[in-house]
């Protein structure tokens, strides 16, 4: 062997499980060798990462390593417990870890804000060079982890097996749905089933991994999700970090390509406007990307507004003030937002205006800038009011048309303002028109058949 063919390979337990192989390259590692290595990495299914010098513990080793020192310091100055620590992780950051490296969230969050928190944080972080006397004292009585069922915490059989349990229930429910056999050994899941449908199979688990990592729990409704053409037809690499929305109680991904769509409109576009039947999830995206938008402080105010067709906007015969008016045309919306953000600060943002409640006929004459507006059932405004609410946009705005123009309401069969906007600026690149049906409803399966069914008797 010549000395330039010289290089190391760092391998993750168990290597079965684990793709990762970091390839370190040393001063006697020629360019030739490390690309060999890489492309035979990959022809067997590993994940090659090329580390450019060779230092103690490589990549892997030590980010991981500088996360267990600051672990075991919070518990070794009594600031929580072990379950604390991990609860915390697994809670919050661990959940995106899966989907988002360190860097690539910090560059989600912003580096301005990850410089602050630095600033206020690292001066107060674990230094020490040598090994916590915590660890060392665990290790010298003889309390080594998962070995003998003590280290930091204890731990019993039922706790493996309830973990077992619940990977088993999604199992079984898929394994209906695709009608094939799916097993659990350990880390692995096994896919008994056509070639063809294996890899549409793999796809399906890969959207139900990545909805747990971000929400910590998978509904019935996701494994029906999972298995929908769009999805199953996918490659996973299509599933991109970039559309899913995360806001303060959870992360949403989009359930279909049309939602996929929908919500890349919403944070590109100055005007969206969509129409489909309830279920779609047209109003709960886009009251989640104007949340986001409104704790990143990239718009002043969230404004919610919707025709009050029912009543004949005549809201002053309705007792109580302007928004208990309102409230009961708008519960879509603050529901929305409820399921979202907690419940006081929501009611505080009310309070101070970061979120406006103001019914349709109240918008004329204002000028919006610096707000993400949505106008919920616009299907029941009439044209001259859809020209209102779309000519209020101002500098730094966004607005947002949903509507469902099977569900008009409009007296003497007047035209929908939602329809009409729809073929009118249709041409505009400025404006998105998103256009749902029943195979992109999102709640209980019988919604989207009952949709279809009165779709086909129209």
């Amino acid at each position: 062997m010549c000395i330039r063919d010289r290089l190391g390979t760092h391998w993750w337990n168990p290597p079965h499980l684990i793709p990762l192989v970091e390839v370190i390259k040393t001063e006697w590692t020629d360019e030739k060798t490390m690309r060999k290595t890489i492309q035979l990495l990959k022809g067997i299914g590993k994940t090659p990462v090329r580390v450019e010098k060779d230092v103690p513990g490589f990549i892997g080793n030590r980010l991981q390593h500088a996360l267990w020192r600051e672990a075991i310091s919070l518990v070794e100055n009594g600031i929580c417990d072990a379950e604390a620590v991990d609860t915390v992780i697994k809670s919050s950051f661990g959940r995106r870890l899966a989907v988002l490296g360190p860097l690539e969230n910090a560059d989600l969050v912003g580096t301005d804000l990850t410089l602050d928190v630095h600033e206020n944080v690292l001066h107060d972080l674990d230094r020490n060079q040598k090994p916590s006397k915590l660890l060392q004292r665990l290790v010298k009585e003889g309390k080594l982890g998962m070995k003998n069922g003590e280290g930091f915490k204890k731990w019993k059989e039922k706790d493996f097996d309830k973990i077992k349990h619940k990977i088993s229930i999604h199992l079984k429910e898929l394994e209906k749905i695709t009608n094939c056999s799916l097993y659990s050994r350990g880390n692995s899941i096994l896919i008994k089933s056509t070639p063809e449908k294996n890899e549409k199979i793999k796809n399906a688990i890969q959207f139900l991994a990545n909805q747990f990592i971000n929400n910590g729990s998978i509904e019935n409704k996701d494994i029906l999700s999972s298995v929908d053409n769009f999805m199953i037809n996918e490659k996973v690499k299509n599933n991109n970090v970039t559309d899913i929305i995360k806001t303060p109680k959870k992360s949403i991904i989009p359930r279909s390509e049309k939602q996929k769509s929908y919500v890349r409109a919403l944070r590109e576009s100055d005007i969206v406007i969509s129409a489909g039947p309830a279920g779609t999830g047209k109003t709960f995206l886009a009251v989640a990307v104007g949340l986001t938008m409104l704790l990143e402080k990239k718009i002043e105010r969230i404004i919610l507004s919707r025709p009050a067709v029912e009543a004949g906007e005549r809201l002053g015969f309705l007792p109580g003030d302007m928004k208990e008016k309102v409230d009961p045309y708008l519960r879509p919306l603050y529901d929305s937002l409820y399921d979202l953000f907690d419940f006081e600060k929501i009611q505080r943002m009310i309070e101070i205006g970061d979120i406006e409640i103001a019914p349709l006929a109240f918008m004329r004459g204002r000028t919006l800038k610096n707000s993400f507006a949505i106008l919920d059932e616009a299907q029941n405004a009439t044209d001259t009011q859809i020209k209102m609410f779309l000519t209020r946009i101002g500098e730094n705005s966004k607005i947002v048309v949903n509507g469902d123009p099977s569900q008009i309401d409009l007296p003497n069969k007047s035209m929908s303002g939602l329809v009409r906007s729809k073929e009118l600026l249709g041409h505009l690149k400025e404006i998105s028109i998103v256009d749902f049906d029943h195979s992109d409803v999102v709640r209980h399966p019988l919604v989207s058949k009952i949709v279809k069914a009165y779709s086909n008797n129209d």
